[in-house]
C-alpha cells in the first residue's frame, strides 16, 4: 500500500496569459488567477482520477498544469466568443460572472471547489489608445 496526501487547504494558481477573440474579431488578452481547494472527502477520487499526471511531491502542481489550467483557459476562450468587442468592454462583470459560474460547475466535476477567480482581461493597445482619446475629447469639450 502507498499513502498519498491531498492538500485540503486553499491553493492558488496562475496560468499563463492567453489571447481570446470576441464574436466580431476583437482580440483581448486574459491573465487569469484563481484559488481552489479539494472537496472534502474526495481525496481518494482525486488520487484515482489523476494518478496519470504523477503522484510525486508536485502532485497538485501537475493537476493544476495538466487538468485545471486548460479548463480555465478554455472557458475564457469559449465564453469570449459569446460577446462582441463592445459588449465585452462594457459588460466585463457579466463576462466574468459567466466564466466563474461555468468554472464552478466544471471544477466540481473534477473534485475541486473554485473559491475565487480574476480574469485580468486587457483590451488591445489600439483600443486603450482610442478610449483615452475619446475620454480626453469629452473632458476638453466639458472644459470649453
Amino acid at each position: 500500500t502507498e499513502l498519498y496526501q491531498v492538500p485540503m487547504w486553499e491553493q492558488k494558481a496562475d496560468p499563463q496569459q492567453v489571447g481570446v477573440t470576441a464574436r466580431d474579431g476583437g482580440y483581448f488578452s486574459v491573465d487569469p488567477t484563481y484559488n481552489y481547494q479539494a472537496v472534502r472527502g474526495a481525496g481518494v477520487d482525486i488520487i484515482f482520477n489523476y494518478k496519470h499526471v504523477g503522484l510525486d511531491a508536485g502532485m497538485m502542481d501537475n493537476i493544476e498544469s495538466q487538468i485545471l489550467n486548460p479548463v480555465v483557459l478554455n472557458a475564457y476562450r469559449e465564453e469570449a466568443r459569446n460577446f462582441t468587442t463592445d459588449s465585452l468592454l462594457n459588460n466585463l462583470n457579466a463576462f466574468e460572472n459567466v466564466v466563474e459560474k461555468r468554472l464552478k460547475e466544471e471544477f466540481g466535476g473534477k473534485f475541486f471547489t473554485l473559491t475565487s477567480l480574476t480574469s485580468g482581461l486587457k483590451p488591445p493597445a489600439s483600443m486603450i489608445a482610442a478610449i483615452e482619446r475619446r475620454n480626453n475629447a469629452i473632458q476638453q469639450a466639458e472644459q470649453v
